[in-house]
């Protein structure tokens, strides 16, 4: 179960992340995931538009960069 997936979310929250864990003893508890880096850390990776194939049932669906 995922509580929050997102730390840092877009460079622009100051947040953690968390998910339960279950152990062997079915004992429960929470993990905080805090990020690793900050947006001026962060590495932009360019990524292109898939062409949707017949077959297909995914799209890849690319950033608007007009803004």
């Amino acid at each position: 179960m995922t509580i929050f997936s997102a730390p840092y979310y877009c460079g622009q929250f100051d947040n953690a992340a968390a998910v339960m864990v279950v152990d062997a003893n079915v004992q429960c508890y929470f993990k905080l995931l805090e990020t690793s880096l900050k947006l001026e850390e962060m590495k932009v990776v360019p990524t292109k538009t898939a062409v949707k194939k017949d077959s297909s049932t995914r799209t890849l669906i690319a950033p608007d960069e007009s803004k």
